[in-house]
């Protein structure tokens, strides 16, 4: 019994020391997974804190609803080093549907194969691919067809994520709809108007 008792006890300190092992490994690899993270992060100032700042391009005219034409953002390099190799894109919460996410120089949308990628220091614009190809989306369709998503931002075996929640994107829109009519309140009438017929 003595000898049995032994034995049972040195597989439970057995078994006990590989679970403690497999706990620290996970530990580790935890703490790496999250400081890879905090890294990514401060390696890049992103806008979208600043309330200025739309993640959405918009459109609206008269008493239409907006219009939804593509995912975009602004972001300053602070890693201290260039980032030459890039890969970004946007997916759906409701169907994983993907956009791809280019740079957007001077208005034109650029394939980051085709760029000398970011100067240390550099500001710079991404516009995804737009929600549809021809016309803008109206919202209550984007809201169907695509969603509250995710923007990931790969570079140089790096890589950043944000989601954007139904709320956010809603909360968004309204503040355009807000911003559209306060503009438009601050335009005066016109002097020459057209006469009714």
């Amino acid at each position: 019994m003595r000898g049995q008792t032994y034995q049972t006890n040195e597989k439970r300190e057995k078994k006990l020391s590989q679970l403690q092992m497999i706990m620290r490994c996970g530990s580790l690899g935890g703490a790496a997974f999250w400081w890879r993270s905090i890294a990514s992060a401060q390696d890049i100032e992103w806008q979208f804190d600043d309330e200025r700042m739309h993640f959405l391009g918009l459109s609206k005219s008269a008493d239409e609803e907006p219009w939804v034409i593509s995912f975009q953002t602004s972001a300053r390099n602070k890693s201290g080093e260039p980032i030459l190799n890039v890969e970004s894109y946007i997916r759906s919460d409701l169907n994983n549907e993907r956009r791809r996410v280019l740079f957007n120089i001077n208005g034109t949308r650029v394939e980051p194969a085709d760029t000398n990628g970011i100067a240390k220091d550099g500001f710079f614009q991404l516009s995804s691919e737009p929600f549809q190809p021809s016309d803008p989306m109206p919202f209550s369709r984007f809201r169907r067809v695509f969603g509250p998503f995710t923007f990931v931002f790969e570079y140089d075996g790096k890589r950043y994520s944000r989601h954007f929640s139904l709320e956010e994107i809603e909360a968004l829109v309204t503040r355009f709809i807000h911003e559209s009519e306060e503009s438009q309140r601050r335009f005066a009438p016109p002097g020459v108007t057209k006469r009714e017929k």
